[in-house]
């Protein structure tokens, strides 16, 4: 059965990985993006590892927000229909 053009528009351009309960335009945060470090220094936190990951595959926009006690990664899932829009 063959797609329609507006399936074909919301699927060509989304990564494969992309967790697809998330909309488009539509946000997620992880925090304790500074967690625990080693005793060299390194920060081997889980979270900033999963973090480290989604940012270098360049599937969502993000942001960093350290307040001191807190950090928070606020990430943002492209809205293919605004981003890559060229009409």
């Amino acid at each position: 059965m063959a797609s329609s053009p507006e399936q074909h528009m919301q699927t060509e351009f989304l990564p494969k990985n992309q967790p697809w309960n998330l909309r488009p335009g539509g946000y997620f945060i992880l925090h304790d993006y500074f967690g625990w470090y080693d005793n060299e220094g390194r920060n081997n936190f889980p979270v900033k590892k999963v973090i480290d990951e989604l940012i270098d595959e360049g599937i969502f926009q993000h942001m960093l927000i350290d307040t001191g006690y807190q950090s928070f990664v606020v990430f943002r899932n492209f809205d293919i229909t605004i981003e890559n829009y060229s009409g």
